[in-house]
């Protein structure tokens, strides 16, 4: 194709096509990352040649016994911190509403049935005294 055959919506087409998609400029956040001091790789695969080269084995398995104590104390710690930062939840008041009572002559007179009722029971406190005690027959066998 020639650039007489084609228009100018294509024309742009064809650059946006033939240029190089340009990467972003690098951020300064990884120069950042890269200038630490101490590099945890490093040590820890110095840690590790020591244990794998030590030839007792005993003081290996004591050493990562206080390692892992140590790593699980400090877990510990930022677990119970964490929990102390929960926000406090207020506290709803309710109001207690009581149902106001109409007297109703029916339920009066039923009140004033119960309480004679009590009554009459408060005075017959002596005839349980009156009436004996049920026997029974302790001796029991199963031969015929």
């Amino acid at each position: 194709m020639s650039k007489d055959d084609t228009g100018l919506m294509e024309q742009e087409i064809i650059n946006e096509e033939n240029t190089k998609i340009v990467p972003p400029p690098v951020q300064q956040q990884n120069q950042k990352s890269q200038t630490t001091k101490i590099q945890p790789q490093k040590i820890f695969s110095a840690f590790k040649n020591i244990l794998i080269s030590s030839r007792k084995p005993k003081l290996v398995t004591l050493i990562l016994l206080f390692i892992m104590i140590l790593v699980v104390y400090f877990a510990l710690i930022l677990l119970s911190q964490r929990q102390k930062e929960i926000p406090q939840v207020p506290s709803l008041t309710t109001q207690n509403f009581s149902p106001k009572t109409s007297q109703n002559p029916q339920v009066s007179n039923l009140n004033a049935q119960i309480s004679a009722f009590n009554s009459k029971l408060d005075a017959l406190d002596n005839y349980q005294k009156k009436l004996s005690l049920p026997s029974t027959e302790l001796d029991i066998s199963f031969e015929k």
